[in-house]
This record gives structure tokens, C-alpha cells and sequence, in this order.
């Protein structure tokens, strides 16, 4: 009967608009909290991992300037030297507590915190030789680099790019339109419009309030939807692009710039004690890796490399 289609036709009209709202509510939520996990955890995750980097690489170069400046080094060297192992310490820490047990980020960071307390101690028994002018400070010296170019570092740039990673992960989660829920907005509001229809050509009835008052929550939530999410994607994306983008070209540009530095430093220690083969030519180890991160910041004939890049 009549009746009874139109309560089969408002249940499933009922079923819809209910339906469109749960996934409305499921997909905002949990793009809302990728988006917040960005804000507040990846993020400031990403920019401590990074930190934890350039803080061990300027460590590095700090402790290679005050070598070359003699027997006692200058105070404004060995503060920031302490300055750079101190922050990365309290970054290792706060990185410990949020990286999760299961995760490589742990690894990276239970491996920094054995490392550490090691390279300091090279670092100190090179500094004891060469107040006393004794040439095996050079070799602790080049023992604590090999340490923190071969081992550490390494192992801050994979935290360091498992955070991005985390990041970047949590921005593709926070972005894309909730396509599920904008199809059943769609198909509400499709099926709201031919009851409507129906109702008016059975009945004469221009107008139903139910129908009217469904159809008109239906279109303002859809719109919110789609006007909130394109607001919202449009402020991560200029976040990425000005300032995720922006701050990863500029970490590696400084974090190559300041292994170069150490490298010329110790390329003036070592002189020559070190040496690897190029072709067929043998050449100073420490010059041929100034050399290459030199090229990685300049980068090619027509420039570009990693200062073009953060340049641009």
C-alpha cells in the first residue's frame, strides 16, 4: 500500500542520511587527528631528529677547530662544543620517550646513546695528548671522527629519516578528500530529491517539512565537508611546501656544509696519515670527503646541488 511504501521509502531515506553522517564523522575524525599528530608529534619529532643530526655534526667540527687552534683550545670552541653534545643529549632523550618500542627509530636512538658516551671519551683523550704535544692526539682525533662519520651519524640520519618518513606519512593520512563520505552526501541528498519528486507527483504536495528540513541539514553538512577539508588541505599543503620542504633542504644543506668543514679540518691533522685510492691515484682521505660534500652543496657546472636547492 501507499503507507507502507512511504515508510519503506522514509527508512531508507533515514538509513542514508545516517549513514552519510557516521562516515562523515569516521573520515573528518581521523583525518582531524593526522592532522594533529602532524602539529604535535611528527613534526617536532622530525625537527628533534634533525637537531640530534646538525648538533653531532657541528660537535664534530667543534672539536676539529679546537685541535687545530693548539694545545688549548679557545673557550668559545670548547662551549660549543659542550653547547652541540648537551643539546643532542637532551634531544636523544625526548626522541627515547616518543619513538616507541617496536619501532627503527628506537634502534637509532638506543645506538646513539651507546655511541655518544664513547665519542666524548675519544674526543677528551685526543684533547689530553695535545696539551702535552704528543702526536697521538691526532690519532684519537681521527678514531673519534671515524666513529661519529662511520657510525653516528649514519645512524642520526636514519632517525632522522624514519621521523620524515612518520611525517610524511601522517601529512598523506591528514590530506586526501573523504571520497566515501562525499559519495554518500551525494547519494543522500540523489535520493532526499526523487522522494521529493515522487511525493509531489502522488500527492500534489509541493512541499514535505521532514523531506525539506533532511535535505537541507544533508546539503550543509556536505558543503561544510567539502569547504572545511579544502580549507584545511589547502594550509597543509602550504605548510609542507614552505616550511617541511623548506627546512629538509635546509638541514641537509648545513649538515653537508658542517661535515665539509670537519673534513678540511682534519685533512690539516692528519696530513696525509690517511689515504684512500681514487682511480690511480692515492689520495688524503679527509680531502676527498671535503671534496665530495663540497660538490654536494655546489653541485654540478651550472650549480644547483644543495644550496641551489634551498636557494630556490
Amino acid at each position: 500500500t501507499e503507507p507502507g511504501r512511504l515508510r519503506a521509502i522514509g527508512a531508507i531515506l533515514a538509513a542514508l542520511v545516517l549513514a552519510f553522517g557516521a562516515i562523515t564523522t569516521w573520515q573528518t575524525t581521523s583525518r582531524a587527528d593526522a592532522a594533529d599528530r602532524v602539529l604535535n608529534r611528527s613534526q617536532p619529532l622530525s625537527n628533534d631528529a634533525a637537531a640530534i643530526y646538525r648538533s653531532l655534526a657541528d660537535a664534530n667540527t667543534a672539536a676539529s677547530s679546537g685541535f687545530l687552534a693548539g694545545g688549548q683550545e679557545p673557550a668559545k670552541v670548547r662551549e660549543r662544543y659542550q653547547r652541540d653534545i648537551d643539546r643532542a643529549s637532551e634531544k636523544l632523550a625526548t626522541a627515547a620517550a616518543n619513538a616507541g618500542s617496536d619501532s627503527s627509530s628506537a634502534t637509532s636512538v638506543s645506538e646513539l646513546n651507546k655511541l655518544l658516551p664513547q665519542y666524548t671519551a675519544l674526543i677528551e683523550r685526543a684533547r689530553a695528548n695535545n696539551r702535552q704535544g704528543l702526536p697521538l692526539g691526532g690519532a684519537y682525533l681521527r678514531y673519534a671522527n671515524d666513529k661519529m662519520q662511520t657510525e653516528m651519524l649514519p645512524a642520526a640520519e636514519k632517525l632522522y629519516k624514519a621521523e620524515n618518513e612518520r611525517l610524511n606519512d601522517d601529512y598523506a593520512d591528514a590530506k586526501p578528500y573523504p571520497w566515501l563520505a562525499i559519495a554518500f552526501g551525494l547519494l543522500a541528498l540523489t535520493a532526499l530529491g526523487l522522494a521529493q519528486r515522487r511525493n509531489y507527483l502522488r500527492t500534489n504536495r509541493v512541499f514535505n517539512a521532514g523531506l525539506v528540513a533532511a535535505t537541507t541539514a544533508a546539503a550543509v553538512a556536505l558543503l561544510w565537508l567539502l569547504g572545511g577539508h579544502t580549507f584545511a588541505r589547502s594550509g597543509l599543503n602550504e605548510s609542507y611546501d614552505h616550511g617541511v620542504k623548506s627546512l629538509n633542504v635546509l638541514n641537509d644543506a648545513r649538515i653537508s656544509s658542517l661535515k665539509a668543514r670537519s673534513n678540511e679540518n682534519l685533512t690539516l691533522v692528519s696530513r696525509g696519515a690517511e689515504t684512500v685510492a681514487v682511480g690511480s691515484a692515492t689520495k688524503d682521505k679527509f680531502d676527498v670527503a671535503y671534496q665530495r660534500q663540497m660538490a654536494r652543496l655546489a653541485g654540478g657546472k651550472d650549480g644547483g646541488g644543495l644550496l641551489g636547492e634551498a636557494a630556490k
